[in-house]
């Protein structure tokens, strides 16, 4: 099968798993020290040594789901290859540590056949891409344009501050692949902390016209989209109730059937949660029916259950402490 994917919930052949390995926080990275010290003070708990045991337990849980999915639903699994993120790398105008490849969706996302790599706001995941090489490959091999999005500078002040909230300067294309959510030939886009107008318009040039990018931000800005709003299958959206309302969803999905979830469990982190329980909101859409969710949450899933589907419970670790969840530790590369 050739790299094909408009949607968030067809059926799932291929799919990048991400990997805990080498695992660091940079201390010369301005743009993720912005964002960590807001809206808190939890940017004075960062950086810390990440034990070793900890990076263990997530690659271990990682390995009994990946095996889970190559069993029990034949999905083929691609990685990138490890690396020690504590290692730096080096520009003309900076010197910066790396974070790690845990969350691929931030810095990969695949709209029909082509593969993009994010020009993500922090310099820490700027160069992340020495380790795509499985990816590359496999994006060539099977029928898909691997593109890689322009490269910005990251001068200070990419992540600004106005009127008590955090926005990504205007000035150079910057956006997440968490902030994008595919609907068929509509893509959802939201401009946020970490995404841009300019990355909205740079997507769309490279989509062309036969896709809409919708552009809102509405939606809780601190946060991913994808941890605002899950699409479940062609018309019901999964919704965040403690941070956004029916109107802060576009016109554009009016008609779809919201199932709003108001009970979420927090989790808790070691030292301190580099993301909020909503990350525990993600699901993986195995296909529009079956729904893979943390185990940890059983109201989530009861409630999807409640709503017809099948849910297939997994625990996910650690995901407070590395901002990580059933939606964000993939990219999809093939769903029919």
């Amino acid at each position: 099968m050739n790299i094909q994917s408009n949607t968030e919930y067809g059926k799932l052949k291929s799919i990048v798993v991400g990997r805990p390995d080498g695992a660091n926080w940079p201390i010369e990275d301005p743009m993720f020290k912005t964002w960590l010290t807001y809206p808190g003070d939890q940017g004075g708990h960062f950086p810390y040594k990440i034990p070793e045991d900890v990076i263990e337990s997530v690659n271990e849980n990682i390995f009994l789901l990946i095996d889970r999915l190559k069993v029990d639903f034949d999905i083929e699994i691609i990685r990138p290859t490890r690396a020690n993120w504590k290692s730096a790398v080096a520009t003309h105008d900076w010197v910066c540590t790396g974070m790690n490849t845990l969350n691929m969706r931030e810095t990969l996302v695949t709209i029909g056949n082509k593969v993009i790599e994010c020009p993500h706001p922090y310099r820490s995941r700027h160069y992340e891409s020495q380790v795509y090489g499985p990816i590359k490959q496999y994006v060539q091999e099977n029928g898909g344009v691997y593109i890689v999005a322009p490269k910005s500078k990251l001068e200070m002040g990419s992540i600004s501050q106005k009127d008590n909230k955090l926005y990504a300067r205007n000035n150079e294309p910057l956006f997440v692949g968490t902030d994008i959510l595919k609907f068929g030939k509509t893509i959802l886009y939201f401009t946020s902390a970490r995404s841009n107008m300019l990355g909205a318009e740079w997507l769309q040039g490279v989509l062309g016209d036969e896709y809409k990018v919708e552009v809102t931000g509405r939606f809780y800005h601190y946060e991913s989209l994808c941890n605002n709003i899950m699409p479940l299958d062609g018309n019901t959206l999964l919704c965040n109730a403690d941070r956004l309302s029916g109107e802060a969803i576009p016109k554009v999905f009016k008609d779809y059937k919201k199932i709003w979830v108001e009970t979420l469990k927090d989790k808790g982190a070691y030292k301190h949660p580099l993301g909020s329980k909503y990350v525990n909101l993600q699901v993986l859409n195995i296909d529009e029916r079956h729904k893979m969710v943390n185990s940890d949450q059983p109201d989530l899933c009861k409630l999807l259950n409640a709503h017809g589907f099948e849910i297939i419970e997994s625990n996910l670790l650690h995901t407070q402490t590395f901002a990580y969840g059933y939606h964000s530790l993939f990219c999809d590369l093939i769903r029919e």
